[in-house]
């Protein structure tokens, strides 16, 4: 992978070690000729991880039934936003009344709803209603208060977004009530941590927490199992798949030319000769989906999603159409 405008004799062999470039710049990383780019993510991620540390409840019934949980808490916590874009404004206050099992075999959510609210992070910053959901999932799970909230929101969109501290306050209690089981986990990590000051993550790495019990530290301590999980998954798959194409026990001969290119601690960027997606993306996507057990003893498996493109950055028709999109078999 090189950026535009340098020979490939010029940049081969370099790279870049900037982990979260703009999504703005990231066309300017393209792929070596006779190459594409692949990418796969873990779907979920933290947000999977904390569902597991808690007990069985609505969080959790997201992650089940294919819901993602910035659309559910846009649903509610926009709902008016919605009321008057759709030809049922009735509809919507029903929806929210559903459980996720529910909401899922609704064909008005499905078809009309759903496809709306992730619509709106394309509209105007005022409106970008599911980044400002995404948000609020974010702080809830990590015990940001309102203010925090606030002025993250502020710093993430650029200013883009002002919100008053009385809608913070209004947005991260609405978060609690539909998920009283995320406070009820928070509740035994303290515990825990007055007790032992050490968390270990799901592969059983631990961390002691040393300090004043304070607000930073309890959101250091919600953070850091769900978090360090997730970096691991990467850690461990990318360490595997190098290690394989170092030994040749993965890609043997070459055909494929697989090469890892970014760690993006919930992500694996890397490319491939062309027309041969269908053999690299089994490759990552195997090492990445790994099991897990949650401190209840349930057994579940990260799940990914993967895309492909001539650049880093999104597909977006008249605009970047060699940018990433859905990679299917």
């Amino acid at each position: 992978m090189f950026y535009g405008g340098a020979t490939i004799e010029e940049k081969l062999g370099y790279g870049t070690n900037l982990q979260n470039q703009k999504k703005e710049m990231r066309d300017l990383c393209i792929s070596d000729f006779g190459k594409k780019l692949g990418q796969v993510d873990q779907a979920g991620a933290e947000a999977l991880v904390v569902a597991y540390l808690c007990r069985m409840g609505r969080f959790r019934q997201l992650f089940l039934n294919g819901i993602k949980s910035h659309v559910f808490v846009g649903l509610h916590v926009f709902k008016d936003a919605w009321k008057s874009r759709v030809d049922s404004p009735a509809r919507i206050d029903y929806l929210c009344t559903l459980n996720p099992p529910e909401l899922k075999n609704d064909n008005y959510f499905r078809d009309v709803v759903k496809p709306l609210i992730a619509s709106s992070d394309e509209w105007p910053a005022r409106e970008r209603y599911y980044f400002i959901a995404k948000m609020i999932c974010h702080a809830s799970n990590y015990g940001m208060k309102s203010g925090t909230f606030q002025t993250n929101v502020l710093d993430k969109s650029e200013g883009a977004i002002v919100l008053s501290r009385s809608q913070c306050e209004a947005f991260l209690s609405l978060y609690h009530s539909l998920f009283p089981e995320i406070q009820e986990w928070h509740l035994g990590v303290r515990k825990q941590l007055m007790a032992t000051r050490i968390l270990t993550n799901l592969f059983g790495e631990p961390r002691q927490f040393n300090g004043a019990f304070d607000d930073e530290l309890w959101k250091s301590a919600y953070a850091f199992v769900p978090q360090s999980t997730v970096g691991q998954i990467t850690n461990i798959a990318f360490t595997e798949v190098q290690e394989g194409l170092d030994d040749k026990t993965i890609d043997s001969d070459r055909s494929i030319g697989l090469e890892l290119l970014q760690n993006n601690h919930d992500s694996i960027l890397f490319q491939f000769n062309d027309g041969h997606g269908q053999e690299a993306f089994p490759i990552i996507t195997t090492h990445m989906n790994r099991r897990l057990v949650s401190p209840r003893g349930e057994e579940f498996f990260m799940k990914t999603e993967a895309t492909t493109g001539k650049n880093w950055r999104p597909f977006k028709k008249l605009i970047n159409e060699g940018g990433l999109v859905a990679y299917r078999n």
